[in-house]
């Protein structure tokens, strides 16, 4: 069998054309893939800054509730005296 015979073969079941369909979808994809790729590290990054913030005033918020107890407890002691 020639290579023209098999390539005659598979076009006429139009396995070359579902070949060539699936090389193209796969680079569409693997593009898409990419993009995503640098997309996530974007946000990843962007995250990380705002995660810092988030664990930064949170440890301030902390430390302001743990003063506001302090200052209700004096508040309760001298009212009582």
């Amino acid at each position: 069998m020639t290579v023209a015979t098999v390539i005659n073969h598979l076009l006429r079941r139009g396995w070359v054309n579902k070949v060539i369909s699936i090389e193209s979808e796969l680079k569409q994809v693997s593009k898409k893939l990419e993009l995503l790729r640098r997309e996530l590290e974007r946000v990843a990054s962007s995250f990380e800054l705002v995660h810092q913030d988030v664990v930064a005033i949170s440890q301030s918020l902390d430390k302001l509730i743990i003063r506001y107890m302090e200052l209700k407890k004096q508040e309760e002691y001298i009212k009582k005296k």
